[in-house]
């Protein structure tokens, strides 16, 4: 039988020969269509499929496929909470925890949950899909349900009876002694299934009332069994738990890790967490706890005494089932490796033998991660700490750490091994533009670990794209493509010279990060353009809170080459055409320093700072050569270089207001100033200001500077920034249910000139493609674009707003709707709250993760 294109085309073809529309009558079609009557049946199943398939599950009843006494589960109600008023901001907090636990335990989501929600639900399709094709027959109907549809959710397995049990299992844990939780049944109205004919509610709701009576509080805690050297080890870190505290057994295993922590990091190898125990007394004071901890009887003697690092050895191997035979001794340490030719037969000579008996990794390459040496008392935290290290190194396949028992301290076995040396990626896709063109892309990309036996990672990246006019696309046969090549070297260590930093032991080990890159991209019949970009960083970690990052040369270098008449032509009637196109040439240095809390602490904060400065050491050098070190337009590469300095500093704070709740503050400023051999700020270092990330109730660059508006979008892209921002925002981000959050917010900022000074408001004089940090200036910056105190708070633009945001725990989907309070320019309304109409004063913005 032919297929369903042929039987399409052979109709057509038929019926073109044998019909006259003008004389065709009733009797002629049926006669005509008869012998095509199998393909007309496929193609009225083709239209009428989907609406069979809404109309059967729509006819499928939820509860169709129940058997005789089962009931459908559909969420809960709201929940009944009754407690007493608490005493302080401490017992609040307190609650909200439990609050959460006690819906954690009760929360059973029904079909068509909400984003998991137990309480709200939505169209439950895939009960639908499942009642509707429920067979166990093989075939489509079971494939259906088993791919799309879901089963019933039923109350006997909801067991809201063990659910009561956890909930006040819960609240006796924190605190609540005499909290008692309690269920209804609600049920639906009588109907009947498929399967049972009695009339009889099958859906029901089920309510839970939560009274968790008063709360009790630590009245004392005492620290008993303990040697006086026990007793000052345990105040070395502060307790988890104080006088007054409301009682909770989380906060009780808290302290007793605490301790058990405290012993392991002096030296208590063997000491256990269950050597510690409880006994509480709720009789003495009412509402109140009188806890004694203790350790329990007979401990072995092992456990009461510190241990230090005995014999350490590295095993270094490259396969796991790998003899070591070769072994190298230092003063505290060996290293066992293997690295003999394969073969007794092979020929060792003076030349090969310092290659052939040398381990894969250099010795102090592992040192730098070790934090436990022979002779040291045993720490479990450094213990973690340097297999956290020697794992993040990249280089391994596996990396463990034993210790075992001598008579008087601990041996130390490293075993590594080897990842293997190289890795290698080939891509390939095809890429369909909106703008009808499209073709395939390569991607290649090569790295090998362990370079030069130093644990670094060298890299190589070569990715090509390629796209042409499609069909009848505008473009002819113009073919355009661009190509990436880029190299890069990251190794665990500075490269300086010595006598620069201090020998030290860092927090983490200090990394150096050299890369250059090169893109070209042809446009045929347009222009080409090269971009060369190259730098040098350096990693340094101090501690675990504080960063530095130095970057003492960066290059980005733009030049646009090949240019074509007809592009040139192209360009001179759009200003961001040719602003896009300029020459552009940043030689500069950056310094960044960033303190983020310590893991753990209930409220973090976070400060980065950064210096950027560009373009002062090749001035400097073209001053030493001979020229004055105030000329302007100074070139290197025929192109001139552009020369600023740059401040930047940005700090964010969290208030946790519950576990799921908090509020977050973010601030930001910024400041770049041109000096030397610039008259302006290169356009991808200035400021601008709106979109989803800053003021969400305004679009992008559609504010500022300063009290300035620009309608035309050439305009808006070209003038509204600035070389000063300052950014302020707070949003309150509460736990909707489930996965789903929501937040509100408020934003307030703006961008500004400091300083009069040319623009570049027209650019169609001279060629742009000689100029790389400005264009053609004829006007002058406007007054209502320059930063003074009389203007400031009118010049803040203010907008808030509304959004939800789905985390997926790798990423996070964000939907924000904002709408204009104050705006800084004139919107036709008077007063402050000037806000537009709805239509014109709100935004909708869409984003992956958060905006700070």
């Amino acid at each position: 039988m032919p297929n369903l294109p042929t039987l399409l085309q052979q109709t057509a073809a038929y019926i073109k020969q044998r019909i006259n529309p003008l004389t065709i009558n009733k009797r002629q079609l049926i006669k005509l269509l008869t012998p095509h009557y199998s393909l007309l049946t496929i193609l009225c199943s083709l239209f009428t499929t989907p609406f069979t398939l809404l109309t059967i599950l729509s006819s499928c009843s939820q509860t169709s496929t129940l058997d005789p006494g089962d009931i459908l589960y559909t969420g809960m109600r709201t929940t009944h909470y009754t407690t007493p008023k608490a005493n302080d901001s401490k017992e609040s907090s307190h609650y909200l925890t439990t609050h959460e636990e006690v819906e954690a335990a009760i929360a059973c989501a029904p079909n068509g949950a909400f984003f998991g929600s137990s309480y709200h639900r939505t169209i439950p399709y895939a009960l639908w899909i499942y009642n509707a094709f429920n067979t166990e027959e093989p075939g489509f109907s079971h494939w259906m349900q088993k791919t799309f549809g879901k089963a019933p959710v039923i109350l006997s397995e909801v067991n809201p009876e063990l659910r009561v049990s956890v909930a006040e299992n819960v609240l006796q844990n924190r605190g609540y002694f005499r909290g008692k939780v309690e269920y209804d049944i609600i049920n639906g109205k009588p109907t009947t299934t498929r399967h049972d004919s009695v009339l009889r509610p099958h859906t029901a709701k089920v309510q839970y009332t939560v009274n968790t009576g008063p709360l009790f509080t630590i009245d004392s805690i005492v620290y008993k069994g303990f040697t006086p050297a026990e007793d000052s080890i345990m105040r070395l870190t502060p307790p988890a738990i104080h006088n007054g505290d409301p009682f909770s057994v989380a906060d009780l295993d808290a302290e007793r890790t605490r301790i058990y922590n405290t012993f392991r990091d002096n030296g208590y190898y063997y000491f256990q967490q269950t050597y510690l125990t409880y006994l509480a007394d709720t009789v003495r004071t009412p509402g109140k706890v009188y806890l004694q901890l203790c350790k329990v009887d007979s401990l072995p003697p092992e456990a009461e005494r510190p241990w230090v690092v005995g014999k350490t050895i590295i095993r270094l191997r490259r396969e796991m089932m790998e003899r070591t035979d070769d072994t190298l001794s230092f003063r505290r340490f060996k290293i066992q490796y293997a690295n003999r030719p394969k073969g007794d037969s092979a020929r060792i000579t003076r030349q090969n033998w310092r290659k052939t008996f040398r381990p894969a990794l250099r010795p102090r390459v592992l040192l730098a991660d070790m934090q436990m040496f022979p002779g040291t008392t045993f720490s479990q935290t450094k213990l973690r700490e340097s297999l956290s290290r020697l794992t993040a190194k990249g280089i391994f396949q596996s990396v463990d750490i034993s210790m075992t028992p001598r008579a008087d301290s601990l041996d130390m076995l490293i075993d590594c091994v080897l990842d293997k040396p190289y890795d290698f990626t080939f891509l390939a896709n095809y890429t369909h533009k909106t703008s009808g063109r499209g073709g395939p892309g390569l991607g290649i990309s090569f790295a090998k670990r362990n370079a030069f036996r130093g644990a670094e990672t060298l890299s190589f990246n070569l990715n090509g794209n390629a796209d042409f006019a499609i069909g009848n696309t505008p473009g002819g046969s113009a073919t355009n493509y661009d190509l990436t090549a880029d190299i890069s070297l990251e190794m665990p260590r500075l490269m300086l010279p010595r006598g620069i930093v201090p020998r030290r032991r860092w927090y983490v080990p200090p990394s150096t990060i050299a890369r250059v890159s090169f893109q070209t991209l042809r446009r045929t019949g347009f222009f080409m353009r090269n971009i060369l970009s190259a730098e040098l960083l350096y990693n340094i970690q101090p501690s675990e809170s504080v960063r530095h990052s130095f970057s003492p040369f960066t290059l980005d270098y733009s030049y646009v080459g090949r240019v074509q008449p007809a592009y040139k032509e192209l360009i001179s009637k759009s200003v961001y055409m040719q602003v896009a196109n300029r020459n552009l040439l940043i030689p500069k240095m950056r310094y960044q320093y960033t303190y983020i809390s310590k893991p753990g602490e209930r409220n973090p904060s976070s400060l980065s700072v950064s210096v950027t400065e560009a373009g002062a050491v090749a001035n400097l050098c073209q001053t030493i050569g001979g020229d004055s070190w105030n000329a302007k337009d100074k070139k290197l590469f025929r192109t001139a270089y552009s020369q600023f300095v740059k401040l930047e500093a940005e700090w964010r704070k969290t208030w946790m207001t519950s576990p799921y709740n908090k509020v977050v503050a973010h601030a930001f400023a910024g400041y770049v100033h041109p000096y030397g051999n610039s008259r302006y700020t290169p356009f991808s270092e200035r400021y601008y200001m709106g979109g989803a990330n800053d003021l969400r109730g305004f679009s992008t660059r559609a504010v500022g500077p300063g009290s300035s508006y620009y309608d035309n979008k050439d305009e808006m892209y070209l003038l509204a920034n600035g070389n000063l921002k300052l950014l302020a925002s707070v949003e309150y981000r509460p736990r909707l249910f489930g996965s789903l959050y929501g937040a509100l917010f408020l934003d307030a900022g703006n961008v500004w000139e400091v300083q009069s000074r040319t623009v570049p408001t027209d650019i169609t004089n001279g060629n742009i493609f000689d100029a790389a940090t400005s264009l053609q200036p004829t006007g002058l910056t406007p007054a209502t674009s320059i930063f003074t105190l009389k203007h400031f708070a009118n010049d803040i633009a203010i907008s808030a707003g509304a959004g939800i945001r789905y985390d997926l725990d790798f990423f996070v989907i964000r939907l924000d709707w904002g709408f204009i309070v104050h705006a800084p320019y004139d919107t036709g309304r008077q007063g402050y709250f000037n806000f537009p109409s709805l239509a014109k004063g709100q935004c909708l913005n869409f984003a992956i993760g958060y905006p700070f």
